[in-house]
């Protein structure tokens, strides 16, 4: 059996905390320049859409999915 199997190696809390306290840090470095890099900006906003856009179809989906 393997090692993934028997015991996670990265838990689900530590990925949801790097997952979402990593990329609020970068993009709050962007927002806090006196000029922002456009594309850097752009960039962090598509992330935070997505994310948004995954979270709520997993809500939703975890609702018709799970008996």
């Amino acid at each position: 059996m393997p090692l993934y199997m028997d015991k996670k190696l990265v838990g689900d809390e530590e990925c949801m905390i790097f997952g979402y306290s990593f990329p609020a840090y970068e993009c709050y470095k962007i927002g806090e320049k006196n000029r922002p890099d456009i594309e850097q900006l752009r960039f962090w906003c598509q992330y935070w859409v997505l994310v948004a856009l995954l979270t709520v179809f997993e809500r939703v989906g975890d609702v018709f999915i799970s008996w």
